[in-house]
């Protein structure tokens, strides 16, 4: 399975990023178990394990992703996390609860909770999904890279090998039609008068539409 550039992008932008939350909150677990206490979804106990959980979450997800094995499942379970935090910050401002740190990355680099961390993580979300999109479309065998769309795809010709009731107006045969009388004419024109002239493409003209109700 090989995934396309933005793909293999995607892929090592969130290992790297969920690799560095993990080491954020492995480094303090006490503090950041007060950090997921300090938005008031789980009680004591809960809140201590929920934190755990988080963090071997992102290293597991992380160490998922840098080793390449199946890839849709490692993406979709990130989705799935960045879809958990989303609701959660949502919910707190909904709440509006106002917090000092988010608790992204533990209690180090702390940024207050805002709208604007909404967005990011709404960002988030929407990424991994496009990775788990590019994942599962690598898996499958079919080309991601963009311009691979812009190609010009060959026209497809008709079921059953049959031909197009329009065949006998293409271009060659047209040309060939039109091209006999001039040809007569320049060989003899003493002998095509225009009354002559008309007669004979009149006639042309007829063979090709009988043979196109003879194909329809």
């Amino acid at each position: 399975m090989r995934l396309s550039r933005y793909g293999q992008g995607l892929r090592w932008f969130f290992a790297a990023l969920l690799l560095a939350g993990a080491v954020g909150k492995l480094a303090d677990m006490q503090g950041f178990t007060e950090v997921v206490a300090s938005y008031r979804v789980l009680p004591g106990i809960w809140a201590a394990l929920a934190a755990w959980a988080l963090a071997f979450c992102e290293a597991g997800f992380a160490l998922w992703l840098v080793s390449g094995r199946q890839l849709p499942r490692a993406a979709l379970g990130v989705t799935l996390l960045h879809g958990v935090y989303l609701g959660w910050i949502a919910l707190a401002l909904a709440r509006g609860l106002q917090l000092a740190n988010c608790g992204c990355f533990g209690v180090y680099w702390p940024r207050p909770l805002t709208l604007w961390t909404l967005f990011e993580d709404s960002v988030l979300l929407i990424a991994a999904w496009a990775l788990y999109r590019a994942a599962e479309r690598a898996r499958q065998g079919v080309e991601t890279r963009p311009e691979k769309w812009l190609e010009k795809r060959p026209k497809k010709r008709p079921k059953n090998g049959s031909r197009s009731r329009w065949e006998p107006f293409s271009s060659s045969a047209l040309a060939l039609s039109v091209r006999a009388p001039l040809v007569a004419c320049r060989a003899s024109p003493a002998r095509f008068s225009r009354p002559a002239w008309r007669r004979i493409l009149g006639s042309t003209l007829d063979r090709s539409c009988n043979a196109v109700h003879v194909r329809s």
